[in-house]
C-alpha cells in the first residue's frame, strides 16, 4: 500500500513582492560548488524544546515576500521542494500542478515543465530536486523515475527505478539513492545504486517497529548547497549524510520526550490501518532545509501548533520558535543566512537567521 504523508495543496499566487538582501552584509555566494571529495559530517544532537518556544515573528527580521506571477498558462500550486541559484529560483509541486517551475526572484515565470501523464517525459507527482552544472534532476513518484532537464526546462532523460521507490535522489557522481520507505516483506528502506545501469545496493535497512508503515517525509532527501546530500527517513529522529554507497548519522533529533517510543509504535500505530492511526501521532516532521551554517527543521505538535527549530552549525545551538501567528507552512530552502519559509497564504516569505 502506498500511503504518503503529503504536502497541504496550495492554492495559486498572484502578483510580486521582493526584498533580496538578509542586510546590509555583504551577500555570501551560494552557487553550487561540487568538490571532488566530501568528508562525512560529525554526528550532532539537535535539541528540539516546543516547550519553551519563542514567536518566530518576534525573532527573526523579515527581509522579503515573493508571490509567484499567476498570469501564466501553468500556475505552481504547492512547493514540495526549492533550490535558490542566483537569481533563479527553481521548484517542483507534486500534488496541485505537477510540475518543475523556475522563476526569477522578482516572481516572474521563467518556465514550467508540466507534461502530465505515464510516457517517459511526462511528469505526475515529481520530489527531491537538485542541481548540478548541467542539469535540473527531479524524482517522479507516480512514475518511479529520476527525470533529467536541461538548466532551461527541457527534457534530457529519464532512467527507470524498482517499482517500490518511494522517494530517490541523484548525487554529483551520477549515484542514484532509493528510498523504499518501511516495506512489511523486505529488511530495505534505502538502497544506492552506483549509477543507472548497476544493481541496487543495500544501504539501510527496516526499522522491526516500524515494518509495513510505508509513509515518506514532506521533505525526505535534499541537496545541500555544496552538494552534499540528505536523508531524513520516515517517522524515524535521525538525518543522514550519504556518499560513496554509505549513509552516516549525522543529526539526531531530541524531541525531549514527545517522540514516540518503539514500543508505543507497536501499540498505538503499527497495524493494518496505519495509514490512519498515523495520523494521531503527537510529533510530524514537516520538512528540513540546511546548508553550511544552519540546519532548520519544520514540526507539528498535536496536529495544530507549527514550530521551526533553528541549528547553529557553528555554536552548536538549537533554538525552537512557535509559529503564533500560524502564518507558515515549512522550511523550503536556505540561502545564505535567508531563510525561505512557504506561507499559509501562498506566498513565501525570507527571513534573516543571523
Amino acid at each position: 500500500m502506498r500511503f504518503v504523508h503529503f504536502i497541504k495543496v496550495i492554492s495559486t499566487m498572484t502578483f510580486i513582492v521582493m526584498i533580496a538582501s538578509c542586510s546590509n552584509k555583504e551577500k555570501r555566494n551560494t552557487e553550487s560548488i561540487m568538490p571532488e571529495t566530501m568528508t562525512f559530517p560529525e554526528k550532532r544532537t539537535v535539541e528540539i524544546d516546543f516547550d519553551g518556544a519563542e514567536p518566530i515573528t518576534k525573532h527573526f527580521k523579515k527581509v522579503g515576500n515573493i508571490i509567484f506571477d499567476e498570469d501564466t498558462e501553468e500556475i505552481i500550486g504547492g512547493i514540495q521542494q526549492m533550490i535558490v541559484r542566483g537569481d533563479t529560483i527553481y521548484a517542483v509541486d507534486p500534488a496541485k500542478n505537477p510540475g518543475l517551475y523556475a522563476y526569477l526572484k522578482d516572481g516572474s515565470q521563467i518556465f514550467a515543465y508540466c507534461n502530465q501523464g505515464v510516457g517517459p517525459e511526462d511528469i505526475s507527482s515529481p520530489m527531491s530536486l537538485t542541481i548540478n552544472d548541467t542539469e535540473i534532476i527531479v524524482f517522479d513518484m507516480a512514475g518511479t523515475k529520476l527525470i533529467h532537464f536541461s538548466k532551461d526546462g527541457k527534457f534530457q532523460k529519464s532512467i527507470d527505478l524498482p517499482v517500490f521507490a518511494l522517494a530517490a535522489i541523484e548525487d554529483k557522481n551520477g549515484g542514484i539513492w532509493i528510498d523504499y520507505s518501511n516495506q512489511e516483506y523486505e529488511d530495505l528502506k534505502l538502497a544506492w545504486k552506483a549509477d543507472e545501469k548497476s544493481d541496487p545496493v543495500p544501504v539501510l535497512g527496516v526499522p522491526d517497529h516500524l515494518k509495513g508503515m510505508t509513509t515518506v517525509e514532506l521533505v525526505n532527501m535534499l541537496q545541500l548547497p555544496n552538494g552534499e546530500l540528505r536523508y531524513l527517513p520516515s517517522l524515524e529522529m535521525r538525518i543522514y549524510a550519504l556518499q560513496d554507497g554509505k549513509a552516516v548519522e549525522a543529526y539526531e533529533l531530541d524531541y525531549k520526550g514527545k517522540w514516540p517510543s518503539e514500543e508505543d509504535f507497536k501499540a498505538k500505530y503499527a497495524s493494518n490501518d496505519w495509514a490512519i492511526k498515523i495520523r494521531n501521532i503527537p510529533v510530524k516532521i514537516k520538512g528540513f532545509a540546511e546548508n553550511d551554517r544552519w540546519l532548520v527543521i519544520g514540526n507539528i505538535l498535536n496536529r495544530e501548533k507549527t514550530y521551526i527549530t533553528v541549528y547553529d552549525k557553528q555554536t552548536g545551538k538549537s533554538t525552537t520558535y512557535i509559529d503564533s501567528d500560524k502564518s507558515y507552512y515549512h522550511p523550503a530552502y536556505i540561502d545564505g543566512d535567508n531563510l525561505y519559509l512557504t506561507r499559509q497564504d501562498d506566498s513565501i516569505d525570507i527571513l534573516c537567521l543571523h
